[in-house]
């Protein structure tokens, strides 16, 4: 630790070096250091114990003497005894490296090398150019059906529930029909529920927010409410209902390629307020949760604040790769994946002076492609579920 601390200060006179690769570096250097420093103490411990102690007192013959009596196993089990030896010294070296990593990662906010490399793809970028060729029109028009019913077969989505579903024509290209309505009746909304699902997806997480920590948990993953909602403390007391025996929930939904790629209001409810805070666009997959920590953190978001009967109601939209917008029916002021300075980070806020109000069901918005929504609202403490991790649900069912 010592070498790397000092490897990290040399290193910090070079202001025009990036923090990260400086902190590598360091860790390089300290590393190389402190191999070659343990290998010198190693052959200079075996050249004192060969020369001191066993040939001293005459303890390598009595050993010598053992290994010709014993049988062949033990006598290959012994034959290499440096091996075991670097085995052992590599797997505690590996070890420490690791918590060493993880140890710096959280002390100076660094990214892990996962995030590092996927940022450094250009998921903005891409997703413009993802969304130009989307609104390429298909010709001739008898490809149309074709292609959209392949499309259904692998992203497993019923094509018979598209408001043309006998007319795949009508659907110039894949942009139209990513974003296409539905048949009228075909999601029927939960009367009996007070909150019902936004959008048609898998559930990737359900719970209840704990009142210390003010965390909610996806796909094991921990994010607290200041920072994916950007609310602190105060506001967020300020916002809260705290109506006896009341307590705050969260359902986090995936949205995929094939799923109907509208959101609807998830409550009879009204809207105060709007945070969009810019970022990233990387994939929402449940896959990429688990394996880029704080995932959500580093992609665009836009988070919608109101009451409903119950007490506090936040909807939040996620934009991921390929979603060349989120597109919000009222908020017109509303612009998504701007050419922005990607590492920016940025947060605009916009309130409603008039209090935008909805029915539960009404149509909200869509995405241009998957994406995930996360509900954060107040409940009596008595609300359970009815939906959990895995499940598929459709817009309208109750939660």
């Amino acid at each position: 630790m010592i070498l790397y601390e000092y490897s990290f200060e040399i290193m910090n006179d070079t202001t025009d070096v990036p923090r990260t690769l400086r902190y590598w570096f360091a860790l390089f250097v300290s590393s190389l250091v402190s191999i070659v420093i343990a290998l010198i103490i190693i052959v200079l411990s075996w050249y004192i114990l060969w020369k001191l102690i066993l040939c001293k007192f005459g303890v390598l013959r009595a050993l010598l003497q053992i290994a010709k009596t014993s049988s062949s196993r033990m006598s290959k089990r012994y034959r290499f005894p440096y091996i075991r030896t670097f085995s052992l010294f590599g797997l505690s070296s590996f070890v420490t490296y690791l918590y060493v990593r993880a140890s710096e990662i959280q002390k100076y906010s660094l990214c892990t090398p996962n995030e590092a490399w996927y940022r450094s793809l250009p998921m903005r970028e891409s997703s413009r150019v993802w969304s130009k060729v989307l609104s390429i029109n298909i010709y001739p028009k008898q490809l149309r059906p074709i292609l959209y019913t392949y499309f259904c077969k692998i992203f497993d989505a019923d094509i018979e529930e598209c408001e043309y579903s006998q007319e795949l024509t009508r659907y110039k290209n894949f942009g139209q029909f990513f974003r296409r309505n539905l048949r009228d009746g075909i999601r029927p909304i939960d009367n009996q529920s007070t909150v019902v699902s936004p959008c048609d997806g898998e559930v990737l997480e359900t719970g209840l927010v704990t009142s210390d920590q003010l965390n909610i948990v996806i796909k094991g993953v921990p994010y607290t409410i200041k920072d994916l909602f950007q609310l602190d403390k105060n506001e967020f007391n300020r916002l809260l209902a705290k109506q006896i025996k009341s307590s705050l929930f969260y359902c986090c939904i995936y949205l995929n390629p094939g799923n109907y790629h509208h959101f609807h209001s998830p409550a009879s409810w009204t809207i105060s307020e709007r945070r969009h805070i810019t970022g990233e666009l990387m994939s929402v997959r449940p896959e990429f949760i688990l394996w880029i920590p704080n995932l959500l953190l580093l992609n665009e978001r836009v988070v919608y604040i109101g009451r409903y009967l119950k007490g506090l109601m936040t909807m939040t939209m996620i934009g991921a790769t390929n979603v060349g917008s989120i597109d919000v029916y009222f908020d017109k002021t509303l612009k998504t994946n701007q050419k922005v300075d990607d590492y920016t980070f940025r947060i605009w806020k916009e309130y409603f002076s008039s209090n935008e109000k909805f029915e539960k069901g009404q149509s909200f918005g869509e995405f241009k492609m998957g994406s995930c929504i996360v509900l954060l609202f107040e409940a009596p403490s008595n609300f359970q579920f009815r939906c959990h991790e895995g499940d598929k649900i459709l817009v309208g069912q109750g939660l």
